[in-house]
């Protein structure tokens, strides 16, 4: 009897494993005919020390972008704690637009998520005018 139990289990066990690898299988090829979330036109930003009132600010939009790339709603997701600022990239990104996010041939909606991290650069011989942007890789969901 201990013998046919352990039997039987193992071979729960190895059918459990088998199922799991023929689950995991399609999601690989699944993922592999999307295609990537970039930028058309990236947004245009022009961003000042002053702007960033002489501190590093972070700021993240969810973006909500139709199935042509146009971004036609954002949500702070993340505030740079300044409102003008968060405006200021707001309206950028309302300009800006994707490109078509493509899955098996076909262009859908989504919606992203774009972190933006602004660095106040060090006396740049431009009256305090100079910036920093650096956009992060964005996800999309």
């Amino acid at each position: 009897k201990k013998i046919f139990l352990l039997s039987f289990l193992l071979c729960l066990h190895s059918l459990n494993l088998t199922q799991a690898n023929n689950i995991i299988h399609p999601a690989k090829q699944e993922m592999a005919s999307r295609s990537p979330v970039g930028w058309a036109n990236r947004p245009i930003l022009n961003i000042s020390n002053d702007d960033l009132q002489n501190q590093n600010r972070n700021i993240a939009f969810k973006l909500y972008v139709l199935d042509t790339g146009t971004i036609v709603k954002t949500e702070v997701v993340q505030s740079s704690g300044l409102a003008a600022l968060d405006q200021k990239v707001e309206r950028a990104l309302l300009k800006a637009k994707f490109k078509p996010y493509i899955e098996n041939d076909t262009a859908y909606p989504f919606i992203a998520v774009q972190p933006f991290s602004f660095q106040v650069l060090e006396d740049t011989g431009l009256g305090g005018k100079g910036f920093s942007v650096f956009i992060k890789n964005n996800e999309h969901s």
